[in-house]
């Protein structure tokens, strides 16, 4: 977690670690500048020039999009599709693929991500793909061979337990002090290192580099027997790829 967390921090103190790292004669002032509100004598700025040996660092690259612009696109190549003029219009996908721009081929890690993630009241399981031929599916094995990158538990919170208002995040108090509700949107992180490095080691087997193409990602969402159900099951706002 700590990479992510690093790697979103504002870009200007991001800058002023690199110039840090470059430059070893930092001023003692600053260096010796008292990170408050800690009371310890020993936490000096110069405990955060080098967050690597926090156990951090920055994330090189990342690319973002947002579910509604996956969505647009992939409503597009659906209505460009060839259809009989006698078929019906075809069913919405169940299957989210989203296109992401192509990534660094020297990266170390890399970390997939899915902003303001709504609770849902079943529980799923959303499974992603990376370059797929024929759209995946709940039939699709979690294999290598399958491109299976990761997946994700959204554990359902079931019906309401509580009073009327209880499970309502956008409810106020009577004096507006509430704190964050238990349902509010949160962040689904998913590790693809090792599947992405084995991904770019097929390419590279194949003369195609991962850092040539853009990266198609496709999301299945499946409940708790293994059925699909729609994408949209699954409500976020935007999808992002990290490399490091």
């Amino acid at each position: 977690m700590g990479h992510g967390l690093y790697g979103n921090i504002p870009f200007g103190f991001r800058s002023y670690f690199l110039g840090a790292s470059c430059n070893s004669s930092i001023h003692s002032d600053v260096r010796n500048f008292p990170c408050q509100p800690f009371k310890f004598n020993d936490i000096k700025a110069s405990a955060f020039f080098e967050v690597e040996q926090l156990g951090y660092t920055y994330a090189e690259s990342q690319t973002v999009v947002t579910r509604s612009r996956a969505l647009e696109a992939m409503n597009l190549q659906l209505a460009a599709a060839p259809s009989l003029e006698s078929a019906s219009p075809p069913a919405p996908p169940q299957t989210l693929d989203v296109q992401l721009d192509p990534i660094a081929n020297d990266f170390q890690r890399a970390y997939l991500r899915l902003y303001d993630v709504e609770h849902t009241e079943k529980t799923y399981e959303f499974r992603v793909f990376a370059n797929q031929d024929v759209t995946p599916d709940a039939t699709t094995a979690l294999t290598n061979e399958q491109r299976f990158l990761g997946s994700f538990f959204l554990l359902g919170h079931g019906n309401c337990p509580g009073a009327p208002g209880h499970c309502d995040r956008l409810a106020s108090t009577a004096d507006g002090l509430r704190q964050e509700h238990h349902l509010s949107p949160g962040i689904a992180l998913i590790d693809v290192t090792n599947e992405l490095k084995s991904l770019q080691g097929k390419s590279a087997a194949t003369d195609r580099s991962v850092g040539e193409g853009p990266l198609s990602f496709s999301l299945v969402v499946v409940d708790l027997l293994n059925h699909q159900v729609s994408h949209e099951h699954i409500r976020f706002t935007r999808l992002s790829l990290s490399t490091v």
